[in-house]
């Protein structure tokens, strides 16, 4: 059997690895191919209550991931079409548009605001890892968990 100090101190390890291979496996990787979309949109659902950006998937973790980019005094290119959407781009597109403009073309770092956005999805696995532990333990015991 094992003791509940015994297995918070394995969760606590597990957790901890977790914490810093998926620190690592941020470190210099390139952007992917939605996470621009992702970007701009749950930027703009937090500074201007917009949701004209990525109305295919739910706001929350969009919002989440963008949450500490506005404290980070970000240039948000109101005035481009990708946000104005007057030009006749197909509207799944834009989103793609308006998130290579907030992060390349706005006078804003792109590795800062990629970082930013990963460490907040790194802060929800380490929270979901954590639940998974507490759940479990809960109804399996310490061994199970």
């Amino acid at each position: 059997m094992l003791s509940n100090r015994l297995a918070n101190i394995l969760a606590t390890l597990l957790l901890l690895l977790m914490l810093l291979t998926a620190l690592n496996s941020i470190i210099g990787d390139s952007l992917t191919f939605d996470e621009k979309a992702h970007i701009g949109a749950g930027f703009s659902y937090l500074t201007k209550q917009d949701y004209r950006l990525n109305p295919e998937h739910p706001p929350l973790i969009k919002d989440i991931a963008a949450l500490p980019l506005t404290f980070l005094n970000l240039h948000f290119p109101d005035d481009d079409l990708s946000w104005t959407q007057k030009d006749q781009a197909p509207p799944w597109w834009v989103q793609f548009d308006f998130g290579r403009k907030l992060l390349f073309y706005s006078g804003n770092d792109p590795s800062v605001i990629i970082f930013w956005t990963r460490a907040m999805m790194i802060l929800v696995l380490i929270i979901l890892g954590w639940l998974l532990f507490w759940w479990t333990r809960k109804m399996a015991g310490n061994a199970v968990a």
